[in-house]
């Protein structure tokens, strides 16, 4: 963060800490992972997860609140989107809204839904972008 920045919220700030880059830690799919997720990331040329995924699945599908936060392209949204999916494979009658702060960030994750999208077909899981536009 730029020194100016950094002054400007120094009071609001609690706490920090730097961590040093470290080589990736993959585990193997969780095993409450619903099989048809499991083929559509095989097919996708995943066949194991971040560990941070692993993790937010399984605290996920347990009822817990998560807050996950990593580096650009760490894979957040496949670990928020995986319990989700599961959910509605499950229960085709929930819901889900995902709530992004700009425009261009909404259409971006919504391109990377594109492909679950098709994989499992608009009868089991449908999405849109609702912006104000």
């Amino acid at each position: 963060m730029p020194d100016l920045e950094l002054k400007r919220f120094k009071n609001r700030i609690i706490a920090t800490k730097t961590i040093d880059a470290r080589p990736p830690a993959f585990s193997d799919f969780p095993p409450g992972l619903n099989k048809e997720i499991i083929e559509f990331l095989k097919g996708c040329g995943i066949d194991k997860l971040y560990c941070h995924q692993t993790e937010m699945f399984d605290k996920v599908m347990a009822g817990n609140n998560v807050i996950i936060t990593t580096s650009t392209a760490s894979g957040k949204t496949l670990g928020f989107m995986l319990p989700v999916i599961q959910r509605i494979l499950d229960d085709p009658t929930l819901r889900a809204i995902f709530v992004y702060p700009t425009k261009a960030l909404a259409h971006d994750q919504f391109r990377n839904m594109v492909p679950v999208l098709d994989y499992f077909g608009k009868k089991r899981i449908m999405a849109g972008i609702y912006d104000g536009d």
